[in-house]
């Protein structure tokens, strides 16, 4: 009988003792967000964060504190999911052979081979398949904004002479300047607190970069923008690259020099003018082109796209009218007005 209860307490010590690492052990991933029909795994955003911060590490910004910087990473994986499912849901998909070549390109771009890019990439704990997957969506989301500008977007004829008489009066030179961004947003119907709330942020940001703090740990911190885990950073770009938002103040400013608070629907940006440069020359050549478009979808696939346009592409070469072809074919409204 003692024994038998001696035999119980050893037993149950033991399972005491082990119990904690037995359910570590079967602790499952957690989501942290649903969007729509897909979700942000926990694993996922600690990925990230992790990623984030050796990024900013190497870049020598300081690091916004960690629960700031984990809203921030998890609000543009939730915009990234969306804007995935927005790309799959209008028809775009990546092959692996566009992936391929734009794989091949960064790397020699980096003077490396593919294998020797890939061995890098995996030295600093990156996997490359997730790497592929990532340059995937990377392309998925650029072409989902390269369609959504060329639906909003419509150049005139008077634009373009414009800007070419800009670039005679310049000598073929044009101005690059490197900008930092910071964006404290609105909601799309923001009411008057919402409205009271991002202008109080945004003065205190203001009020912060004018008294010295550092650009870049601000916008990790606060800017709402796509670029505000990488400090803001806009990059390099020409005057006719400037958003047309910033391109009055941009005017007027100084390497250095931050901006008085600017309002768009959005809600509040700030920009600092880190560096001024002269672009090489450049040589323009006007093209006068038309276009027809073909919009794949649900409804209609992208293979069945490709065809309707080559269908159309024969024609044109064997003599019918491109205007009249781009009228009653042409899904882009503006210009199939005009024969494209």
């Amino acid at each position: 009988m003692i024994k038998n209860l001696y035999l119980k307490i050893i037993m149950l010590s033991v399972l005491t003792l082990f119990l904690p690492q037995l359910f570590a052990a079967e602790e499952i991933d957690k989501i942290v967000a649903v969007v729509e029909d897909d979700v942000v795994l926990k694993s996922e955003l600690d990925t990230r964060v992790q990623t984030i911060t050796n990024q900013l590490m190497e870049q020598g910004t300081p690091l916004p504190p960690q629960s700031v910087l984990e809203k921030q990473v998890l609000d543009r994986l939730i915009l990234t999911k969306l804007q995935l499912q927005m790309a799959a849901g209008t028809g775009i998909r990546v092959d692996d052979e566009t992936l391929n070549r734009t794989i091949g390109g960064i790397a020699a771009e980096n003077e490396l081979t593919l294998d020797q890019f890939r061995e890098i990439l995996e030295a600093d704990g990156y996997q490359y398949a997730s790497f592929r997957e990532d340059i995937r969506n990377e392309i998925m989301m650029s072409r989902l904004r390269q369609r959504q500008v060329e639906n909003r977007v419509f150049v005139s004829e008077r634009e373009v002479d414009d800007f070419l008489i800009n670039l005679q009066h310049q000598g073929g030179l044009e101005q690059e300047y490197l900008i930092s961004h910071i964006l404290i947003s609105l909601p799309e119907t923001p009411t008057q607190q919402d409205l009271e709330q991002s202008r109080q942020l945004a003065d205190k940001v203001h009020i912060e970069l004018q008294d010295g703090a550092d650009f870049a740990t601000l916008a990790a911190t606060y800017s709402d923008g796509d670029t505000g885990l990488d400090g803001g950073d806009l990059g390099w770009r020409k005057y006719s690259q400037v958003p047309t938002l910033f391109v009055d103040f941009i005017a007027t400013m100084g390497t250095g020099d931050i901006s008085e608070l600017i309002r768009s629907p959005s809600g509040y940006h700030i920009i600092k003018l880190m560096d001024v440069r002269d672009a090489e020359e450049m040589v323009v050549t006007q093209t006068e082109a038309r276009h027809i478009l073909i919009k794949s979808s649900e409804i209609i696939g992208e293979d069945e796209a490709v065809n309707r346009l080559l269908s159309l592409k024969r024609r044109i070469e064997n003599g019918d009218d491109f205007a009249e072809l781009a009228r009653g074919n042409s899904e882009d409204i503006v210009s199939a007005a005009d024969g494209g």
